[in-house]
């Protein structure tokens, strides 16, 4: 089906009953879908900034500390704290970088910012898919009230 400002050109009015619903049920999808990567991308920020405030607290503990180190989501290991300026931070699909302490918080920080811009985006768009799915349910309405009315 056309994109979104082909149909705004070719108006709602000039659509029968059964275009306006195949409209109306793929802006529902395209919606549910903004919405599920919305959620994603905040459960990300959230990590990231729970990872952010890990290094800033690890940095206030003393060094030679006891600690637990977390292998996986639900297996930590012992361990000791050599230096509390360097941290490992995990950049993706495995891959590891130390950082100093500023250079750790400052790539959190772009991150979050990152995602937070992403997710504004985001909003924005299913908003304005929101506000179409709405118009082409009030012209779904209309046609449907003409239709039984002529019969």
């Amino acid at each position: 089906m056309a994109n979104k400002e082909t149909i705004k050109l070719e108006s709602l009015s000039e659509m029968n009953i059964y275009q306006l619903g195949s409209l109306r049920q793929q802006l529902e999808q395209e919606i549910e879908i903004l919405g599920r990567s919305v959620e994603q991308l905040i459960t990300l920020q959230n990590r990231f900034k729970q990872s952010e405030i890990c290094i800033f607290k690890q940095s206030q503990t003393e060094e030679n500390s006891e600690i637990l180190v977390p292998l996986t989501s639900s297996l930590y290991v012992q361990g000791t704290i050599k230096d509390k300026k360097k941290f490992l931070i995990d950049i993706g699909t495995g891959y590891y970088v130390e950082k100093e302490l500023e250079g750790a918080l400052d790539y959190f920080s772009r991150k979050i910012k990152f995602l937070a811009a992403e997710i504004e985006k985001l909003t924005k768009l299913t908003q304005a898919k929101i506000n179409f799915r709405d118009s082409v349910l009030e012209e779904f309405q209309f046609k449907t009230q003409q239709q039984v009315a002529s019969n």
